[in-house]
């Protein structure tokens, strides 16, 4: 079973967030490059 511990990560969260963004505003603006 998964602890909170596991689940529940500020850093990991802030990147998957900050990356997520990343590829939105590449996909918006058809920037190829980066949704890659």
């Amino acid at each position: 079973m998964i602890d909170q511990d596991n689940i529940n990560r500020p850093r990991v969260l802030a990147e998957v967030t900050a990356a997520f963004y990343r590829y939105e505003e590449a996909l918006v603006s058809n920037n190829v490059a980066v949704a890659r």
